[in-house]
């Protein structure tokens, strides 16, 4: 077997491998009545300021529609509320609750302990390792990207 054909194969494990993993952190506990999207948008609430659909819809790569549904969800079950400013009227702006922090609280918390578990394997790696695997990882996440974006135009 070629080299390329091991980086495809080990690429396309390590991707099944993180999907497979990631999903049941987010079916356990507080996370078992949220969707990861819901999740990530209260993580979005909970980063930014001032943010309203378009705003997490950017950083989340998502539609605005999408976007939308998952807010008015949000606020049904109490996780986020929404605000204008006195200078604005028009526009709506959300923010989490209580409940909604706290479900911010242990994503934050899962992230911070996958991120202790990759450093740890960062650490095998020289410098000129890490050098190639960070143009790596720039390059396929720029081709995602496109990916998104291209999708993205195709739905609006």
């Amino acid at each position: 077997m070629s080299n390329l054909d091991q980086l495809l194969l080990n690429f396309k494990s390590l991707t099944e491998n993180i999907d497979y993993l990631g999903v049941p952190d987010h079916n356990r506990g507080i996370f078992k009545k949220y969707s990861l999207s819901q999740v990530h948008c209260i993580d979005c609430i909970g980063n930014l300021e001032d943010t309203n659909v378009t705003k997490i819809s950017e950083e989340l790569n998502m539609t605005r529609g999408a976007i939308s549904k998952i807010t008015k969800k949000l606020l049904s079950e109490g996780l986020i509320k929404q605000y204008k400013k006195p200078d604005n009227k028009k526009e709506i702006f959300f923010e989490l609750t209580d409940n909604g922090w706290e479900v911010y609280h242990a994503h934050r918390e899962l992230h911070d302990i996958s991120e202790l578990e990759y450093m740890n394997i960062f650490k095998k790696f020289n410098d000129n390792e890490i050098e190639i695997i960070i143009s790596f990882l720039k390059e396929m996440n720029n081709y995602f990207k496109e990916q998104i974006e291209e999708i993205s135009k195709n739905e609006n």
